[in-house]
C-alpha cells in the first residue's frame, strides 16, 4: 500500500496452521457441553456421538495439511502462500485437496 508491503495478518508464527486447528477444535466442547448440561443419559450419549463425528473429520482435514507441509517445506502461513507463487498447491495435491473438500463439508 502507498510503496510499502503490507502483509495482510496479524503475525506469522512458525506453527500458524496448528494454532488454527487448535482453535477450530473448540467446538467439540461445546457439543458435549450441551449434551451434559440437559441432565438426561440420552442427550448426553447424542453430544457424545456428534463429538466423535467432528473428531474424526477433524483427523482426515488434518492429515490432508500434512502433505501440504512437505509439499510447502514449512508449517508457516505466509510462506505456504508464498510458495504457491508459481503453482497452486490445488494441482499436484488433488486427492489432499479432495479429502479436505468432504471433511470441510461434513
Amino acid at each position: 500500500m502507498f510503496g510499502h508491503e503490507t502483509p495482510l495478518q496479524l503475525t506469522d508464527l512458525p506453527v500458524g496452521v496448528l494454532v488454527v486447528f487448535a482453535c477450530s477444535s473448540l467446538g467439540v466442547y461445546g457439543i458435549v457441553l450441551s449434551g451434559w448440561a440437559s441432565g438426561s443419559t440420552y442427550p448426553l450419549l447424542g453430544s457424545l456421538r456428534g463429538a466423535a463425528q467432528m473428531i474424526s473429520y477433524e483427523v482426515a482435514m488434518g492429515l490432508s495439511f500434512v502433505a501440504v507441509f512437505l509439499f510447502a517445506g514449512t508449517m508457516s502461513t505466509s510462506r505456504i502462500v508464498f510458495e504457491q507463487r508459481h503453482l497452486w498447491n490445488v494441482i499436484p495435491l488433488v486427492v489432499s485437496f479432495l479429502v479436505y473438500a468432504v471433511a470441510v463439508v461434513r
